[in-house]
């Protein structure tokens, strides 16, 4: 008979403030870093709006942290998605 200890082959996740990390992902509050290609549809005017959709505030604050750039924690939206398409076209992220 084995333990509760040898049958668990997924680790906990390990969280830090907002961050959290599991053996596949690193989050912040839950949403997941965006790969460049998924930035490349909320930057591109000619997308679908579904995908310009996601660049919500929380969304964009997450990414931000994500790849670790400064932000002001009182930026509107649209200043904090503009950080963010600058980072994205200057090969930051």
């Amino acid at each position: 008979m084995t333990s509760n200890l040898e049958c668990s082959d997924a680790p906990r996740p390990v969280k830090d403030g907002v961050f959290s990390y599991s053996r596949d992902d690193l989050t912040v509050h839950g949403i997941r870093r965006a790969p460049p290609h998924v930035l490349a549809g909320v930057f591109d005017k000619d997308a679908p709006r579904a995908a310009r959709r996601k660049a919500t505030r929380p969304w964009v604050i997450a990414q931000l942290r994500l790849y670790g750039i400064e932000f002001p924690a009182s930026g509107s939206a649209v200043e904090l998605k503009g950080l963010l398409e600058a980072a994205y076209r200057e090969g930051k992220v």
